[in-house]
C-alpha cells in the first residue's frame, strides 16, 4: 500500500502502456485514414486528369485556371496585360471571321452547287436541242424531199395540162379551121350591058362548111383615061349602106359594081395608058363562139376584049385575108 502522496509504479507503468497503445492505435488509424484519403484524392485527380485529357477544352481551362491562381507565377505589367487583351480581341474578331468564312462557304457551295445544278440543265437542254435540231433537219430534208417531188408533180401535171390544153386548143382551131365559113370574093367579073352603060357583077363563095354570119360588103370603082393608079392611092369605100345578109356553106351570090359607061369602055379598047379598078372589101363572122370577125379585101383591074367579054386581074395592093390586111394600104 502506497501513501498518497506517493505513485504507484505498476499503476503508473499500466497507464503508460495504455497510452502508448492508444496513441499507436490513433497513430494507426490517423495513417490508415491518411491512406484512405490519400487514395480518395489520387482517384480523383485521376478521374479528373482522364476527364481533361478525354477532353482538350477542359484540359486547356484547367491549365489556364491554374496558371491563373499559381502565387508564385510572375505578374504582367499594363502593356503586357493590354497586349494580350488586344490579342484576345483579334483572336475573337477572327474567331467571328471564321464563322461568317463558314457561312459564305456553305453559301457558295450552295450557290456552286445551283450553279452546277443549272449548268447540268443547260447541257441537257443543249443536248435536247441539238437532238432537236439533228430530227428537225432531217424532217427538212423529207420535207424539202416530198415538196421537190410534190413540185415534180405539179410541173408534170402542169405540162400534162398544158399539153391537154393546147391539144384541146389545136383541135378547136384545126375544127374550127376547117369547119368555118370562108369567104372569098373571086376575080370571076361578068357584064351586062342597058344601052349606054353595064353592070359589072363579081361571084361571092362561101367555101366553108358552116354559114357565114352578118357578112357584109362594100365596093368602089373608079376610071384612070390618061394613067394608072397612083402608088398612094387610099381605096375609098362607097356611100351605099352595108346591109348584112347571110351566106351559107358552099353558097354564091353576085355583087354588082358601079357601072361602066359605054365611053369609058371605048376609051379602054382604043387607049392603052387607060385603066379601070373595082376594089371593095367583105367582113362576116363564124357560128363558133369566141372567134374573131373576119374580113376579105379585093382589088382587081378590067380588062374588056369585047362588048361583051371581060376579065379581072390582081392589082398588085388590097388583096388580103384577116391578119395579113392589118399592114397593107
Amino acid at each position: 500500500m502506497l501513501n498518497n502522496g506517493e505513485a504507484d509504479p505498476s499503476r503508473s507503468r499500466r497507464y503508460g502502456e495504455g497510452a502508448d497503445q492508444k496513441a499507436a492505435q490513433e497513430r494507426a488509424g490517423g495513417q490508415s485514414q491518411g491512406d484512405n484519403d490519400g487514395l480518395r484524392v489520387e482517384s480523383t485527380q485521376n478521374e479528373a486528369s482522364r476527364h481533361e485529357q478525354s477532353v482538350a477544352p477542359f484540359r486547356l481551362w484547367s491549365r489556364i485556371t491554374g496558371w491563373w491562381t499559381n502565387p508564385f507565377r510572375q505578374r504582367g505589367n499594363f502593356a503586357e496585360h493590354m497586349t494580350v487583351a488586344v490579342s484576345l480581341v483579334i483572336a475573337f474578331i477572327a474567331f467571328l471571321q471564321y464563322g461568317v468564312y463558314r457561312q459564305q462557304k456553305k453559301i457558295m457551295e450552295s450557290s456552286g452547287q445551283q450553279t452546277q445544278q443549272l449548268i447540268d440543265a443547260a447541257t441537257k437542254n443543249a443536248e435536247a436541242a441539238t437532238q432537236f435540231s439533228t430530227i428537225a433537219k432531217g424532217i427538212e430534208t423529207k420535207t424539202a424531199e416530198a415538196v421537190a417531188q410534190f413540185q415534180r408533180m405539179a410541173d408534170a401535171s402542169k405540162e400534162a395540162s398544158a399539153a391537154a390544153k393546147s391539144a384541146a386548143e389545136t383541135a378547136h382551131e384545126s375544127l374550127i379551121s376547117t369547119q368555118r365559113a370562108m369567104v372569098d370574093v373571086l376575080p370571076e367579073p361578068e357584064i351586062v350591058w342597058y344601052g349606054q352603060y353595064g353592070d359589072v357583077e363579081f361571084p361571092i363563095v362561101n367555101n366553108g362548111l358552116t354559114r357565114a354570119k352578118g357578112l357584109r360588103r362594100r365596093d368602089n370603082s373608079q376610071f384612070f383615061p390618061d394613067s394608072d393608079m397612083p402608088l398612094d392611092f387610099q381605096f375609098p369605100d362607097s356611100n351605099y349602106p352595108a346591109n348584112p345578109i347571110v351566106l351559107g356553106p358552099k353558097a354564091k351570090i353576085s355583087t354588082k359594081v358601079r357601072p361602066i359607061l359605054l365611053t369609058e369602055l371605048q376609051v379602054l379598047r382604043s387607049k392603052p395608058s387607060s385603066h379601070f379598078y373595082i376594089w371593095g372589101w367583105a367582113r362576116y363572122r363564124d357560128i363558133f363562139k369566141g372567134t374573131p370577125e373576119h374580113i376579105d379585101k379585093f382589088c382587081f383591074e378590067l380588062h374588056f376584049l369585047g362588048t361583051d367579054q371581060v376579065r379581072a386581074g390582081l392589082c398588085g395592093r388590097h388583096n388580103c385575108v384577116d391578119d395579113e390586111c392589118k399592114n397593107t394600104d
